[in-house]
């Protein structure tokens, strides 16, 4: 028989999504709050996300990507538009958007998460994580294939003009 001390404890209620809340969880990594826009941001190299909590019927957690550096030229639009289809037919996140300028396409990534119930901390901590990496993974894959600047890989050398990449690797 099972002794009553072997039993789970009470389980992890849900309780209300907030900005602050968020903002608690990824303060240590980087991420700002932009008071007057009541959003948290954090850039990348490559990329910015923004997240924000909206009320209307319910709650949203809604992430918003786009890449740092901004338009692609309007002649690879037929690209933009062939990677969209093609992420779209093996995933659901993010959502990838194409708009177009007439001289120039952005793209943007949307992911949102209802969470008018509120949420444990343990489904609050999936739900940045594939709000996050879902984004992350669009836009990388997006520079992979040359449609918005390349994601530095963990090995790369800085991209501050004040500090160029020396011409030799190895300066021995």
């Amino acid at each position: 028989m099972t002794s009553p001390t072997d039993l789970p404890g009470a389980p992890d209620m849900p309780t209300p999504v907030t900005l602050a809340r968020v903002h608690r969880l990824l303060a240590a990594d980087g991420w700002t709050h932009d008071a007057e826009n009541d959003r948290l941001t954090r850039r990348w190299p490559h990329l910015e996300i923004d997240l924000t909590v909206r009320r209307r019927d319910g709650l949203l957690l809604l992430f918003r990507g786009r890449p740092v550096g901004g338009e692609i030229a309007i002649a690879r639009m037929r690209a933009v538009e062939s990677f969209i289809t093609d992420w779209h037919r093996d995933r659901i996140w993010p959502v990838v958007v194409m708009t177009s300028t007439g001289e120039a396409i952005q793209v943007h990534t949307h992911v949102g998460i209802d969470a008018t119930a509120g949420l444990t901390a343990s489904q609050l901590d999936d739900v940045l994580r594939v709000g996050i990496g879902t984004t992350h993974q669009c836009f990388t894959t997006l520079g992979e294939v040359g449609l918005v600047p390349r994601a530095p890989g963990p090995d790369s050398p800085p991209e501050d003009p004040a500090d160029p990449p020396s011409a030799d690797p190895d300066p021995r």
